[in-house]
């Protein structure tokens, strides 16, 4: 169904919503417009058929104000729910469908940019040379997630790619060969979402159903065991999980009822569950059901809930570093733990040492160990609270890896930091950056890799 203007939602245009009125929150959709209503009724319209339309949009604004369930907060479930209904997902001046016909894919092609570390064919370009600039990968490509030396692909047909080191089965096509290209995993067309790590993989299908294959050293597939994995297997039976990240060598899920639950290695307490001794089943992270998104650093991880609020828990020191759960403190947790007071947080993800949030008025801020990662002007110290990156009000999404940083503005322009090993920041050199530094000058940029960053590559759609 193709969305049309309406005359009382002035953000909508030709069927894309500007960011100035709405962003993305997870799995949930945060709306900055006042009519909300009428915009939950045109994202309903999309599950909706012309045999079984929807209700007409209400006409009252007061009816909206007077009515606390329909607050902002309160509609990031309902957004998400939609939008795994439909596969359509909007945020800022893009619309994406996965496995589904959508507007913006109709009208504008996007291609996938690759730059950085090549020594294993992890670009997927056919050979083992990094590269400094941004290179097109060919192929019809949706999603993306970078491990350490090995990456996965989702095309829009739900076929699942990968390609690079494969020592330990990681690229999940029944054998240890490494590849330079992308080499497709199976035959199924079903596949939702896909995260990587150092030396294994994760991924959803559109079903629900959880699968893991490659390394599985500390139990981190979830099986009760530790045997390797060179295909995919299924994580239980449930068909109820909605999002998956990973640490190092741990696993986290987030499940259609709001729980999280977390599998693998726990040595600082990165699985949340208020011990340090490994998991080889997935085991509940306290009794909370109103997780929104999870997302793993190397030995931490945060999260938020539906009401806007980040919380971390896992190391929070390592030699001289420190701070990356930004609790104002250095000490390891094993259970969540509140970052600050604030509930406007949209997003979260973190690095080896560093941690970033976005908050819902568009600022960026950044903590933990920096080596120009944080992108605050210096290149070494430590920030255990955290320090807005600039003055900006106009961010929309970022991504780290384990020492870069890229974020995208509300023009379109992507902006990386950081180390910038192998030019891994697309700028054309393998010189550190310790503030945003536009990549190209380009303003059509549409987005990343999905929910995974720990190679020393970047990859972006355009």
């Amino acid at each position: 169904m193709r969305l049309r203007p309406r005359h009382c939602l002035r953000s909508l245009y030709n069927g894309v919503l500007c960011s100035k009125h709405f962003s993305i929150a997870s799995h949930g959709i945060l709306i900055h417009c006042p009519h909300i209503k009428e915009f939950l009724w045109i994202l309903k319209t999309l599950k909706t058929t012309s045999r079984n339309p929807a209700p007409p949009p209400p006409k009252s604004e007061e009816k909206v104000k007077n009515d606390p369930s329909l607050t902002r907060r309160a509609l990031i479930s309902e957004g998400a729910r939609i939008a795994a209904a439909t596969g359509l997902w909007i945020q800022g001046n893009q619309a994406e469908a996965f496995n589904n016909a959508a507007l913006m894919m109709k009208r504008r092609s996007l291609n996938l940019w690759l730059s950085g570390l090549n020594s294993s064919g992890q670009l997927g370009l056919g050979d083992t040379i990094s590269r400094s600039s941004p290179v097109q990968l060919g192929g019809d490509w949706a999603k993306v997630a970078m491990g350490t030396y090995h990456t996965s692909f989702i095309r829009k047909d739900g076929t699942l790619w990968s390609t690079g080191l494969n020592d330990s089965g990681q690229l999940g096509i029944g054998n240890t060969v490494s590849k330079s290209s992308p080499v497709q995993v199976g035959s199924l067309s079903n596949w939702k979402q896909i995260a990587c790590s150092a030396d294994f993989s994760v991924a959803l299908r559109q079903d629900g159903t959880l699968w893991t294959y490659g390394s599985n050293f500390y139990g981190q597939f979830g099986l009760g065991d530790v045997v390797y994995r060179s295909s995919p297997v299924q994580v239980g039976t449930l068909s109820t999980w909605n999002q998956i990240a990973l640490n190092k060598v741990a696993t986290f899920g987030l499940r259609s009822d709001g729980t999280l639950w977390s599998f693998g290695e726990n040595l600082h307490g990165q699985l949340g569950i208020n011990a340090t001794n490994h998991r080889s089943n997935p085991t509940q992270i306290g009794t909370a059901s109103n997780w929104s998104m999870v997302n793993g650093a190397a030995w931490h991880t945060v999260a938020l809930k539906t009401d806007g609020t980040l919380w971390a828990w896992g190391c929070n020191a390592y030699s001289t570093n420190g701070g990356m759960l930004g609790i104002n403190s250095t000490q390891n947790r094993s259970n969540p733990t509140q970052v600050g007071t604030l509930s406007t947080w949209i997003k979260c993800d973190g690095g080896d040492m560093h941690t970033l949030g976005l908050r819902s008025d568009g600022t960026l801020w950044a903590w933990g160990a920096s080596g120009a990662q944080l992108g605050i002007n210096i290149a070494s110290g430590n920030r255990s609270s955290p320090v807005q990156v600039g003055t900006l009000t106009t961010w929309t999404d970022f991504y780290t890896t384990a020492f870069n940083t890229y974020a995208r503005r509300q023009d379109g322009t992507l902006w990386g930091w950081g180390y910038n090993g192998n030019g891994s920041l697309g700028l054309g050199d393998a010189v550190p950056r310790s503030s945003p530094v536009q990549v190209g000058t380009l303003s059509s940029w549409q987005g990343w890799s999905d929910f995974s960053g720990f190679g020393t590559g970047n990859y972006g759609f355009r």
